[in-house]
């Protein structure tokens, strides 16, 4: 129930079910807090995501894991508090993998701080110099704050090296088939009335945000 309204953006009421657990005496587990903290997150609840971190160690004993540490990591970067985002890696009891640090860089395109995506960067690439999903991310991250030619050199990269990215897809259930898409996708037998109807729905959110 807590990560099933996290998820789904009703992250007070998530917070509210993890209250109401530990007053009747369920002792929660490592995974719940994963849950919990991840609602703070995504509702931007800095200050309850610092004291549910606390009560997992000191009330409930409960050694962090590396997946409790990104999601303090997204909190506080989200939050704009980058330079407690650098410090709480540093203090971190495990080594930070290249998740942790992407996790920052997401943050830094955010708040347009390229010293640090500067620094971050090289950390990632220490770590996993190989890993498609990063030379994206850090290419499309610095173009977002205009450092054109680092974008440039981390394409220059993949095509030196060979690395290719391996398009996401998205699929939906309709009855018993699976429909799976990518980006850009033409294979569809039902891909002109599809298209139609995403740029049908494109002209309505144009129309009520006024915004591109």
């Amino acid at each position: 129930m807590v990560s099933g309204l996290a998820v789904n953006g009703q992250c007070r009421e998530a917070l509210d079910h993890f209250n109401r657990m530990c007053l009747e005496g369920i002792k929660p587990d490592d995974i719940i807090f994963i849950a919990v903290l991840s609602a703070c997150t995504h509702g931007g609840f800095v200050e309850e995501g610092r004291r549910v971190y606390d009560k997992m160690i000191w009330e409930f004993n409960i050694k962090p894991r590396i997946e409790h540490y990104g999601c303090m990591v997204d909190l506080l970067g989200r939050a704009g508090k980058l330079e407690e985002a650098v410090r709480f890696i540093e203090g971190m009891h495990l080594e930070p993998n290249a998740v942790i640090w992407a996790t920052l860089m997401s943050s830094c395109k955010i708040y347009g701080n390229g010293a640090l995506l500067e620094s971050v960067t090289r950390k990632i690439m220490d770590q996993d110099p190989s890993n498609p999903s990063y030379f994206m991310l850090i290419s499309n991250l610095s173009a977002s704050i205009g450092r054109w030619e680092d974008a440039l050199s981390f394409r220059a990269a993949m095509r030196q090296q060979r690395i290719e990215k391996i398009p996401g897809c998205s699929s939906i259930q309709v009855g018993n088939m699976v429909h799976e898409f990518l980006a850009k996708d033409i294979r569809h037998e039902k891909r002109k009335a599809i298209y139609r109807v995403l740029d049908s729905l494109n002209g309505h959110l144009k129309a009520v945000c006024d915004v591109p």
